[in-house]
């Protein structure tokens, strides 16, 4: 999948699935996530999908391992005593954790529902759990 295409699977994923989950309470898990980067921030995985939610809500969602912090987390995190805190109270949606049934709930667009499978596939293939030849073709 080329990169704008991809680009755009994550950031309407990311805006019409996860911050309506959570504005609809659908996804409300909360925990304290670590103000520092993870590992996967420097690797092609992180690079690929990005490292700013377009959201002023202080959330995380976890990519498989690697943390992608909204607007709002790192807004806070910069207003915080950086030598108190080491880390910060965020709402955390896990991917791995999201279903059909969730994607479902949240929107009657056929479109979106028929692009989660092919962007959890290029995620999984990214972060290096799949090979391209796994992919189920999706109809």
């Amino acid at each position: 999948m080329d990169n704008s295409k991809f680009h755009k699977l994550v950031d309407d994923f990311e805006k019409n699935i996860i911050v309506e989950g959570i504005v609809q309470r659908r996804f409300c898990k909360r925990t304290k996530i670590p103000i520092r980067n993870c590992k996967l921030a420097n690797h092609e995985f992180g690079k690929r999908l990005g490292d700013i939610i377009d959201t002023d809500i202080i959330l995380v969602i976890d990519y498989y391992g690697y943390l992608k912090r909204s607007k709002g987390f790192i807004h806070k995190v910069k207003s915080e005593d950086k030598s108190y805190s080491k880390e910060l109270k965020s709402y955390i949606v896990h991917f791995a954790s999201i279903k059909m049934e969730d994607i479902a709930a949240m929107t009657s667009n056929i479109a979106v529902m028929l692009d989660f499978p092919r962007l959890k596939n290029e995620i999984l293939i990214l972060r290096g759990f799949k090979k391209p030849s796994q992919i189920v073709s999706s109809l």
